[in-house]
Formats: structure tokens, sequence, C-alpha cells
């Protein structure tokens, strides 16, 4: 394995944009079957389109840039495909002319006719701004679900944690059962937002009995251990659409963007 220092042919700081193509497409890279409840038909279908991502934002490629330029060159050399289902194909342009060419897949970068190297750096939806505002939802929307079925609330019969101590509940149940505290904290925070400890609040009426389309875990402004009803509920943590994220009972993850659609769910048994 190489060491990590600079190789000029993923150096993108020379581009002036980027043309990203997710295969088979974005949809498939960002998001699961369970969790396209989040998003309206129009978004799946844009989503499921094949077409290329233009990036021009200089401090997204700058961003990018820096991210690839440290990547570890593994000694080897492209024979074949790499089995892994979803990739991307990034092609960067300096002005009019082809700078260079690559696939991303997982943390592997096969450069076009080059050596294959392995990089960590953030989803690269994240940097492409069509994207971006799907991948924090979906996120959102994992962390909700990964609440809802963590040991504090799976498999209770008889009722969950005390509305006013839920998140301390929640790291409790996955200390005991051996998940670090901090990897539980992440799953608090909407990935939108960057201030505060949790951004997700309990339904109080909601317990292990009630109808599955209850609502039991939504989005609220930053707190510990917050819990309401839709009183609480904040659709400012995502832009483009405005709207937060709930999760029912049965695990279901909903995104809401009117005060309509708000008032359509049942907070009551």
């Amino acid at each position: 394995m190489g060491t990590r220092k600079a190789i000029s042919r993923l150096d993108l700081s020379q581009c002036t944009r980027i043309e990203m193509r997710y295969w088979p497409s974005p949809l498939d890279y960002i998001c699961g079957t369970d969790l396209r409840t989040l998003l309206t038909p129009s978004e799946i279908q844009f989503l499921q389109s094949p077409n290329s991502l233009l990036i021009e934002d200089p401090n997204a490629i700058r961003t990018l840039a820096q991210e690839l330029a440290f990547a570890v060159d593994t000694g080897m050399t492209q024979r074949g495909p790499i089995g892994i289902k979803d990739r991307i194909y990034l092609d960067g342009y300096r002005d009019k002319e082809l700078f260079t060419s690559m696939e991303i897949i997982g943390d592997w970068i096969l450069v076009k006719n080059g050596p294959v190297f392995k990089g960590e750096f953030k989803n690269p939806a994240l940097l492409t701004p069509q994207l971006r505002p799907f991948w924090l939802r979906i996120n959102c929307g994992i962390n909700l679900e990964a609440l809802r079925w963590g040991e504090a609330f799976r498999n209770q019969t008889n009722t969950y944690p005390k509305p006013d101590e839920w998140c301390d509940a929640f790291i409790r149940a996955a200390e005991a059962a051996n998940h670090t505290g901090k990897d539980a904290m992440r799953l608090f925070r909407c990935p939108g937002r960057s201030n505060g400890k949790c951004h997700y609040a309990m339904n109080p009426d909601c317990g292990p009995n009630s109808p599955p389309d209850t609502v039991l875990l939504f989005e609220t402004r930053a707190g510990w251990n917050q819990h309401g009803g839709p009183e609480l509920f904040t659709f400012d943590n995502h832009d483009d659409p405005k709207g937060g994220c709930v999760v029912l009972n049965d695990g279901t993850a909903k995104f809401i963007r009117t005060k309509d659609e708000l008032a359509q769910l049942r907070w009551k048994p």
C-alpha cells in the first residue's frame, strides 16, 4: 500500500466543473426501498433518472478535491469490475477539456486507465446540490428508524421509556447492549442541523399497543428528552422543501411538508 500523498491523477482542484452519474440511479445510491415513504412520486421519478448531475460550485469542488487528494494508492490496477452494485462515474473538466475520469465504488476510487485507490471521504451526494436535500432527509429518516428499533423501544410489550427520560433510556439500553454512547448520540441529531444534542421528540400518548400508524418519534428543535404532540413539531430542520420526519409505531418513516399533513397524523390511540 502506498503512502498518503497527493496524487495528481486524482487532482480535481484544477477542475471548473464536475459531472457525476450515479449507477444504477441516484435513488438506488442514497435510498433503500423501505425509506421511499419519505419521497413523493415525482421525487422518486427524478431520482431514478440516470442523467448526469453537475457540480460547478467552487467550494464543493474544492472540498471533494481535498478529500480525494489524500487517497491511498493500493498498488493495484483494475482487472474487471468490483462486485459492488452502486457506484458513481465522475468526470472532471477544466473549462471544456476533460481533465480526469474515475469511478467511486464505496471507498474505492478507480482512475480510468490507471491505478486503484482507497480513500475516506464524505458521501458525494452531500456535495451534489441536486441530491443534498434528499440525502439529508433520508439519513434523518434512518436515524428515527434506528431509534425506533433500538433496545429502548424494540420488543417492549408493556411500556415504552418514560417520555421525560426517553433519550437517557435509549443511551442506557445501547450501552448495555455493548454499543458505544458516541455511536448512539449520533442518532439523535438531524444531519442537516449542527447545533444541539437531539432534534427529535417522543409522543407520550404512543405505547407498544397503540395503533401502528400512531406517531412515536418526530422532529423538533434542539433539546433533550423532549416529549409532546404536534405543537413541538418543526418544519425548519429541512429545506427544499421545508418539512420534518416522523416515525410511526410500526417503524414507518414519513416526511411531513404542510400543517394539513401534520394534522392528519394519528397522535392519540
